[in-house]
């Protein structure tokens, strides 16, 4: 009697693994993408990973099934690469397609390249003084201008909940107002302003609140830009250099399948290069573009 028992235990083991074979060939933040050769399994459909040695070392669900392929979350276990599945008692496999609306599912373990539109709010505030003698005139001159920029953002995922995000970007930075005195351009105009282009490297840590088709998200990090060309009637350039600031990011991107999204974030800049000089610098930023995942 237990020679059957072991011999319809086994059987069993050998009938589901030829019904339902499939293949890991992937494994990545605690997911998998598996092969599944003739069949189609449904979402939330469960199945355990079987070793080299036939031996049950992981419980994988699976979150999206297209084209005898799926994705799946690692819930137990340690999951291997050429790992065979056996489905788990209660699973379910279609002999027919899973209609597309069923399947959607968005992969949060992609790298992701938005190519950004760039809106910027800035403001300055400049000591100046004039050529009066022997008592100059001196003054706080507000400058402030919209500007816009152009860049490319890359976002790598190192945890589920993690991003490394970062920005490449050039700049038109282009602030202006009138003194009272004339205190600007050589002490012969109430013409003050700062036109600077910059190429701006940004890296954030980005946090994900949600995984679903709107993700939102915050990131904390910092910005160096580059002067590429200065020129300023308020300002000595000579001593524009480079421009540092801490960040501090938010947004959302919208995926739109599995191949590309639309990111819309805001930055706000707590500059490094106040002085006394310069007390204010201001940067608030909207980016818009569009979006691949690879």
């Amino acid at each position: 009697m237990k020679f059957q028992n072991k011999f319809l235990f086994y059987f069993i083991l050998f009938v589901n693994s030829i019904c339902f074979s499939g293949t890991i060939t992937q494994v990545k933040n605690n997911k998998v993408l598996v092969d599944f050769e003739d069949e189609t399994v449904q979402i939330g459909d469960q199945f355990f990973i079987l070793s080299s040695d036939k031996k049950k070392v992981a419980i994988i669900q699976i979150k999206i099934s297209k084209n005898n392929k799926a994705i799946a979350d690692v819930i137990k276990g340690t999951a291997v690469v050429g790992g065979t599945t056996l489905l788990r008692e209660g699973g379910s496999v279609q002999s027919k397609p899973v209609p597309e609306s069923e399947t959607a599912f968005l992969r949060q373990d992609l790298m992701q390249m938005g190519f950004v539109f760039k809106i910027m709010s800035n403001s300055l505030s400049a000591k100046v003084q004039d050529s009066a003698s022997p008592f100059p005139n001196q003054e706080t001159v507000n400058m402030a201008g919209t500007n816009f920029g152009l860049g490319v953002t890359l976002d790598y995922p190192v945890l589920d909940w993690l991003r490394a995000h970062g920005l490449v970007s050039y700049e038109q930075y282009d602030v202006s107002a009138s003194s009272q005195f004339l205190s600007c351009d050589g002490k012969i105009s109430t013409d003050c302003n700062a036109k600077i282009s910059y190429l701006g490297l940004q890296g954030l840590a980005r946090y994900d609140i949600t995984h679903t088709k709107m993700n939102w998200w915050v990131g904390l990090g910092g910005t160096i830009k580059f002067p590429l060309s200065k020129k300023s009637t308020a300002l000595n350039v000579e001593g524009l250099k480079d421009s540092d600031s801490y960040t501090l990011g938010g947004g959302l991107d919208y995926h739109l399948n599995n191949k590309a999204f639309i990111p819309v974030s805001f930055e706000y800049h707590v500059s490094l290069n106040q002085s006394e000089e310069v007390p204010t610098i201001k940067q608030i930023s909207l980016l818009v573009g569009y979006g691949l995942k690879f």
